[in-house]
């Protein structure tokens, strides 16, 4: 499971923010069996919220 968040994290949002944050995610149970489009999508929405494209 914490292996799936990095990456996504990595791919999606690493490129989007670069070295200007400080990330601390908390993922939920419901990640244990969440595809890797939902996770892909759950990140990209996070990043939404914060204000970044």
């Amino acid at each position: 499971m914490k292996r799936r968040m990095r990456e996504a994290v990595r791919l999606e949002l690493l490129p989007r923010v670069g070295a200007k944050w400080d990330i601390v995610i908390n993922p939920r149970k419901g990640l244990h069996g969440a595809d890797w489009e939902s996770i892909l999508r759950e990140v990209n929405r996070l990043v939404s919220r914060c204000g970044n494209p």
